[in-house]
């Protein structure tokens, strides 16, 4: 019995370290079935609406947004000013937000 005792006060002594579980660092995350159709649904529109802008808009806004080149890349590609090339991107994401922001309310 003073052995149990015993064995009983050192456990009570011991502290128990707590390990934290975080659990948003382990769980994987999935998108719903009318997430993912939303997302499509917006990138379609984006080609969409992208299609639609100016030709050297259209040109610039592609080759640095969509397929990464730098603006000097882009500005010597299309044989224009670093300006012109910051004007065609600037313009086009102006107008791409805006044509989105309208089929976003409409829907």
């Amino acid at each position: 019995m003073a052995k149990n005792l015993i064995i009983d006060k050192a456990r009570k002594n011991i502290k128990v370290q707590e390990i934290p579980y975080e659990e948003n660092e382990y769980t994987v995350k999935t998108q719903q079935p009318e997430e993912i159709v939303l997302e499509q649904n917006m990138q379609m529109i984006l080609m969409q609406e992208i299609q639609k802008l100016p030709d050297m808009r259209k040109e610039a806004f592609v080759l640095h947004v969509v397929e990464g080149h730098t603006r000097q890349e882009v500005a010597k590609k299309m044989k224009i000013s670093l300006n012109a090339v910051d004007k065609h991107i600037s313009r086009a994401s102006i107008q791409l937000k805006e044509k989105l922001r309208d089929k976003e309310s409409k829907s």
